[in-house]
């Protein structure tokens, strides 16, 4: 209707809620005190201003609220039928809801209730919401406990022990008493018993696995077991490792040996020997210095987590390295009886080697050394001795020394001049002698000249008493190299000396040469040249070059006028004569000109 109206109403039965009249908009609160819907006439007159409509008749239907009959709590066994039927309002549903389907009942559903107790090991309890409706309208739910008993126990962990080890498992749950199996005895456990475990776990070289069945007893219901395993490891090993002598500076290694997958702890007792006081693994270490024997325990241990396994023991030991005090190098002579005392550590044996047993020793031994010097020749004989001290234990750092056997006399040949000499032509050589020499009873000294330095009593060419040597045709040539040394030793005859004797000795050599005497000569010149010019002559030198020569210009040949000396590299040389270049002024004449003096490189000739 449009505006401007206004309404008044009437109700045929008032048990629905609203007063039996009334004016304007209806508002009320429907209302069904009984089991059956409610009907109820509604009379409206519409009026606008003085003016009344046409009536208005409709019908009002209240549905009664539906009610439901409580139901009890409920504990059945696991496995048991369980039903459960609803009552009420006539004509109403029931839906219902539950907060544990761990019961065996779904979550939600509607009408009466039917299904089967679900096993369970622990009692568990679903509250059940059931609430009816009446056509659209519901009622007051109703509220109660389904619980789904047990006679259980709570479940035990699984164990892992060591052998040895102490298990305790105390066990809980709503029977008034405990029941239990054992798969296998050889954990230490027994096959069957009672009550809480407790037991000390068996050891042995293999894995030992046990599983236990516990059985609540005393409940309402049939008992639901439980089961766990107790698990006992092998316990690692470890092979004995043997005792372990090392000298001080060796490397000292350790390997452990045993169980798969073990870890090898140790400890030591005398971290002196150069071993920390523990670790784990190999050992390895360099044995450091000591003074005296040191000895330590070591205690290994194998592990593999979390069972340790029987230790074992072994020793390691460090002991000293024996001292040798170091020798000189000694001289000694042919013949000497020669003894070496070696000072060592106590108890300690000294070996020892010679590189040369030339010298009247044997290559090695042991202990000290005595001998009998060589006899030698002329030149020292050296051996090089090598000591090494040895306790049993350890050898001890060497020590080396030289011994040199030589020929111990008096006899001194001296020395001669170390200049080489020259001779020049066939002319005697004077050799330098230092007078230098040293000489026993019946020795004498003579000089011998010879052509090899490395052979000088093979290769004598002469021999004399005197410092001068002549030029021998026949048995010395020009130009070649010869060696003059003295000679002393024991005289034998007139003048000779004895060579097979022990102390003969000999000088070092000077050298000595008997050169080609050089000669000269002259292409004639003009006998006849203008003043103002030069002479041209031609000189030839025969010899070894350089030559020097020294000419001379002679007026008549008596007063000199010009005199000079000069060098020619070699044989042809041209000489110029310019009386100009003369140190006395020459006025012309009969000019007198000769070589006065020449040489080659070995000697100069005067004429």
């Amino acid at each position: 209707m449009g505006t401007g109206w206004s309404f008044e109403w009437s109700v045929g039965n008032p048990n629905i809620g609203l007063p039996l009249s009334g004016l304007g908009d209806i508002n009320f609160i429907a209302q069904n005190p009984g089991n059956t819907p409610l009907f109820s006439a509604l009379f409206i007159t519409p009026y606008q201003g003085i003016c009344q409509g046409d009536d208005i008749t409709t019908w009002i239907l209240v549905n009664p609220t539906p009610t439901i009959t409580p139901v009890p709590d409920l504990t059945v066994c696991p496995n048991a039928p369980v039903n459960i039927p609803f009552s009420g309002t006539s004509g109403a549903t029931f839906s219902w809801t539950n907060t544990n389907p761990a019961i065996g009942l779904p979550a939600a559903g509607s009408g009466d209730i039917s299904f089967t107790a679900a096993q369970v090991a622990t009692p568990q309890t679903g509250t059940v919401t059931v609430t009816p409706l009446y056509d659209d309208c519901p009622g007051d739910p109703v509220v109660f406990n389904i619980t789904v008993d047990a006679t259980f126990v709570e479940d035990p962990p699984d164990i892992t022990v060591c052998p040895g080890e102490a298990v305790s498992v105390p066990f809980s749950g709503n029977g008034t008493s405990y029941t239990w199996t054992n798969t296998n005895p050889g954990i230490g456990l027994g096959a069957a018993g009672s009550g809480n475990l407790s037991f000390t776990a068996a050891g042995g070289p293999a894995q030992q696995t046990g599983t236990i069945t516990v059985t609540p007893q005393g409940g309402a219901c049939p008992p639901q077991t439980q089961n766990f395993t107790v698990t006992v490891l092998p316990l690692p090993a470890v092979a004995q490792p043997p005792d372990v002598s090392a000298c001080e500076g060796e490397a000292v290694a350790v390997n452990f040996t045993g169980s798969p997958g073990a870890v090898f702890t140790w400890t030591n007792d005398n971290p002196a020997i150069g071993l920390a006081p523990s670790g784990s693994g190999p050992i390895a270490f360099n044995a450091p210095p000591v003074g005296q024997s040191e000895t330590a325990t070591i205690t290994v241990t194998p592990v593999r987590d979390p069972c340790a396994g029987a230790p074992r023991t072994f020793r390691i030991t460090v002991n000293p390295r024996p001292v040798l005090t170091p020798l000189p190098d000694r001289n000694v002579c042919t013949g000497d009886t020669v003894q070496v005392a070696f000072s060592a550590t106590l108890g300690a044996l000294v070996y020892w080697n010679n590189t040369n047993p030339g010298i009247g020793l044997a290559t090695d031994g042991v202990g000290d050394i005595g001998f009998t010097a060589a006899a030698l020749p002329a030149s020292p004989q050296t051996g090089l001795i090598t000591a090494l001290p040895y306790d049993g234990l350890c050898y001890g750092n060497p020590q080396s020394f030289e011994i040199t056997a030589m020929k111990c006399c008096e006899t001194f040949a001296g020395n001669m001049d170390t200049a080489a000499v020259y001779a020049c032509g066939e002319q005697p050589v004077p050799v330098v002698f230092l007078y230098n020499d040293s000489l026993e009873t019946n020795d004498t000294l003579r000089f011998i000249l010879f052509t090899n330095p490395g052979n000088p009593l093979g290769s004598i060419v002469y021999e004399t008493d005197t410092l001068y040597f002549p030029f021998v045709p026949g048995v010395t040539a020009p130009d070649s190299v010869y060696y003059v040394a003295a000679v002393a030793g024991n005289k034998i005859g007139a003048d000779s000396i004895d060579r097979a004797d022990p102390c003969l000795d000999i000088s070092n050599p000077q050298r000595v040469r008997w050169a080609h005497k050089p000669a000269i000569g002259a292409v004639p010149a003009p006998r006849e040249v203008c003043a103002g010019e030069c002479l041209a002559v031609e000189l030839l030198f025969t010899g070894a070059p350089p030559f020097s020569f020294t000419w001379r210009a002679t007026e008549d040949g008596a007063a000199v006028l010009h005199e000079r000396t000069e060098t020619a590299a070699q044989s042809p040389y041209l000489l110029l004569v310019c009386p100009d270049a003369f140190d006395v002024p020459y006025g012309g004449g009969v000019l007198g000109f000769g070589v006065i003096w020449w040489g080659d490189k070995w000697c100069g000739c005067m004429d």
